[in-house]
């Protein structure tokens, strides 16, 4: 089927967490109310490289596309890989490690990268002995030499076994300082009926837009993996993503992927007026920081195609501000989001319960918060306590069972109140008159939903 080609895979391990291992927050999507996958622009970015450097990738996000560990190891038998490459995580260790070892034994090269790889680097080996390298932190540039053959002792930002099977370490990699070096992501080698826009049923993918984060937020990590440098491709690179995924995969929803959207207010303004100047009929969500969304430009955004901005608060709380040194001035929140919705972009909101400053005080004064501002969407999220993020602070944390009961009540106590049901009901309405074949997928989302509520 691939020729002579070897063969290369490009693996999110089969489990029951569907973490995003992109994400700096390193999210279960199980554990979020408004549930939905995202293509995993990691492997799609590595994947490109594989092609330009002679090899035939697939990519396999085994938690979305339901394949188990027999069903794996059909695929290993079938596609005899040359290279298996696995994104790591915390919460997904135990599966990461068998699917190194199942690679293994049919004598793949093994390499894995991702959150936890890089943050056990030596100790990741001699805890998963399957694994011929590591690759840590930024793995583009350092995937691309392994392909092409490069001594492993001449490659930065590895850790491997040498011939005498002692644990090398080499020197970082600096980060990329020129992300149009990146190659466009193998969007073709994904299957979009398994990604859809929550809200329109429309199958969607994900650009990287930048990477870095200069803002100092201890829970998360961007500085860790990205850096605290914003870097950003062109939007002459971007652009023309846009309209490649738009001819040629027939796809015109995206995520578009950045540590912080709108830090370079001048970008976002030459990239919407370039949207806007060729007629590109497309849709797109993100994430920021609400003090970086300039007033000016949101008009703009929206006439680009801009439907939402994901936007983490984390609290409510001026101390837990200071503490978890996100540093937002809180009095912004209320007319930013109303300016967003002014201009008919929707706002998701995501709160932190359950990180060591908490208590059970402070975890429903956010709650009730929440009900104060003019967002659309709210979600909370449960405290990840991740290796990499060192919040100086020793106190118990709340059991997740007992999180996971105070998340729901507090979506409840938001979405179920007559003002946001209505709110709600028009939104679903206008995406089922602007396109009314989305309408049984609404349907069945909102039931989907509705479940959620009442048996998650």
């Amino acid at each position: 089927m691939n020729g002579k080609k070897p063969v290369v895979l490009l693996i999110n391990a089969p489990s029951s967490r569907a973490v995003y291992k992109e994400d700096r927050c390193q999210i279960d999507a199980n554990e979020l109310f408004a549930k939905f996958y995202r293509p995993p622009i990691s492997l799609m970015i590595l994947a490109g490289i594989a092609e330009l450097a002679g090899y035939a990738p697939r990519i396999l996000d085994c938690p979305v596309q339901g394949y188990s560990f027999k069903i794996l190891k059909n695929l290993f038998y079938q596609l005899n890989p040359s290279v298996v490459i696995v994104n790591t995580s915390e919460q997904t260790e135990r599966e990461d490690f068998l699917t190194l070892r199942l690679a293994k034994h049919f004598g793949a090269r093994t390499i894995a990268f991702g959150y936890q790889a890089s943050t056990l680097k030596k100790a990741f080996i001699t805890r998963c002995p399957w694994v011929d390298i590591v690759i840590m932190k930024e793995p583009e540039m350092t995937f691309k030499e392994v392909l092409e053959g490069k001594k492993l002792n001449e490659i930065d930002g590895i850790c491997y076994v040498d011939e005498v099977t002692s644990i090398m370490e080499n020197q970082e990699r600096p980060f990329i300082s020129d992300l149009d070096k990146l190659p466009v992501g193998s969007h073709h080698l994904i299957d979009f009926t398994k990604y859809r826009f929550l809200l329109t049923g429309k199958p969607f993918t994900v650009i990287q837009i930048s990477r870095g984060c200069p803002f100092t937020c201890n829970f998360c990590l961007a500085p860790f993996l990205n850096g605290a440098k914003f870097r950003k491709k062109s939007v002459s690179k971007v652009i023309d993503e846009i309209e490649y995924v738009v001819k040629k995969i027939h796809v015109s929803t995206f995520f578009l992927r950045a540590d912080t959207f709108t830090l370079d207010k001048e970008w976002i303004r030459q990239f919407c007026q370039e949207i806007v100047t060729k007629g590109l009929r497309i849709q797109w969500f993100t994430n920021s920081r609400i003090d970086t969304i300039p007033d000016d430009l949101i008009p703009l955004m929206s006439a680009a195609g801009c439907m939402i901005i994901g936007i983490g608060i984390e609290t409510g709380l001026p101390m837990h501000q200071r503490l978890l040194q996100k540093n937002i001035d809180l009095s912004l929140i209320t007319p930013k989001l109303k300016t967003l919705k002014s201009s008919k972009i929707h706002s998701v909101v995501y709160f932190i319960i359950g990180h060591p400053f908490d208590n059970m005080n402070s975890i429903y004064y956010n709650i009730n918060y929440s009900k104060t501002i003019p967002a659309t969407f709210v979600e909370f999220t449960i405290y990840v306590d991740l290796t990499a993020v060192d919040l100086k602070h020793d106190k118990k944390r709340f059991p997740d069972g007992l999180l996971k009961k105070i998340s729901k009540k507090g979506e409840v106590l938001f979405y179920f109140r007559l003002r946001k049901l209505i709110e709600i009901i028009c939104i679903i309405e206008g995406y089922i008159i602007r396109n009314p074949s989305n309408f049984l997928y609404l349907l069945t989302s909102s039931a989907r939903l509705l479940w959620r509520y009442l048996f998650r």
